[in-house]
């Protein structure tokens, strides 16, 4: 059987040759071999409330920039400035493909620190969009639904201005970062969660309140992912919880510098069913092929729910955010009492039973 041709449904989209020619539906979407498994367990994860969302730079698009319109709006400033030329631009972009980081540490050098830091306070501030909202129809919908907590690779603040207007029973406003060694290492206990925390918010990759903070290029990687609390705590996450990603595009480039500053060391040596989720994008000019799932099965642990991208349209991840954020989620009350309720010392033994 060939995979050329990929029939996302007839009311959906149909991959042909890698063109996508028709915006998908939920429909279709799970009409995609392997998806509706994938699906079920995922529903079943959070009507349990026991997944960990990880949202990546599709979920803020399109307030904010996703991966490959930052690093080519971050080449442009140096020339801007007058600290570069534009054949340092256009060498730039065609290598930021295959060596994102050291790209990065380039321009950042050009720029210095005070530039730097600017623009990355600029480009991820607070805005709002249609209808003076100051975050996106995805980060909405992560927001409604029913995960124990978030955690972003994004610098933006929209996760927290959606959790502040759809939330409104949550009174914690606050937030971590990496670099927080108190408050991660809280997270890392397990104590954040013991006093009834609901639904916070780790940003992984830093806030852009705080630009030195931001990782982005090498040595902002190295600093965060080497020898810190944050470090052991991505490993305990790995390991202990279930983590859905969201927000990433097939070869990512944020998931595969994870990967290589962390995973290779941390990737489960087999036994057991994968232990995390990826709703993962998959360009118009690529493919399906079920290679894809094993790679993100033998590199991430993740089983993987596939959605089409046409361009730059996730309007495909709305449908499947949408459809999980509308779940029926039974609340503590309605759950069956423990069958020793009414004892007051715990369930009795077999002798005294």
């Amino acid at each position: 059987m060939g995979y050329d041709v990929l029939d996302w449904g007839s009311k959906g989209c149909r991959f042909v040759m890698g063109e996508c020619r028709r915006e998908s539906t939920l429909e279709a979407i799970l009409a995609v071999p392997g998806n509706q498994a994938v699906y079920d367990r995922l529903k079943t994860l959070l009507r349990d409330g026991s997944a960990m969302a990880f949202v990546g730079a599709g979920a803020s698009f399109p307030l904010y920039p996703l991966w490959g319109q930052l690093i080519a709006q971050l080449a442009h400033e140096p020339v801007r400035h007058g600290l570069a030329f534009e054949a340092d631009e256009q060498h730039w972009l065609r290598t930021a493909g295959s060596k994102p980081l050291q790209v990065a540490s380039q321009i950042r050098a050009r720029l210095r620190d005070p530039l730097y830091h600017t623009f990355l306070f600029e480009t991820f501030k607070d805005r709002t969009g249609p209808g003076g909202r100051a975050y996106t129809p995805a980060h909405a919908a992560l927001m409604r639904s029913n995960f124990k907590a978030c955690l972003t690779t994004n610098y933006d603040p929209g996760l927290l201005e959606a959790r502040r207007h759809l939330r409104p029973e949550i009174r914690d406003t606050g937030f971590t970062v990496w670099n927080q060694n108190f408050a991660v290492n809280r997270w890392a206990s397990g104590d954040l969660f013991k006093t009834g925390a609901q639904c916070p918010v780790l940003f992984a990759h830093g806030h852009f309140a705080d630009p030195a903070g931001i990782v982005l290029d090498h040595g902002s990687y190295r600093q965060a992912y080497h020898n810190t609390p944050y470090r052991g705590l991505f490993e305990n996450l790995w390991f202990q919880e279930r983590l859905v990603f969201v927000g990433f595009s097939f070869n990512d480039v944020t998931l595969t510098q994870i990967a290589d500053e962390v995973l290779w060391q941390t990737a489960r040596q087999g036994g057991g069913e994968p232990r995390h989720m990826a709703v993962i994008g998959l360009p118009d000019d690529q493919p399906y092929t079920p290679e894809m799932r094993r790679e993100y099965l033998e590199g991430y642990d993740a089983e993987v729910l596939l959605y089409p991208v046409t361009g730059t349209g996730h309007s495909a991840l709305q449908a499947v955010l949408e459809s999980l954020a509308t779940l029926e989620v039974p609340s503590p009350a309605t759950l069956p009492p423990p069958p020793w309720r009414g004892w007051t010392a715990g369930p009795p033994t077999p002798a005294s039973a």
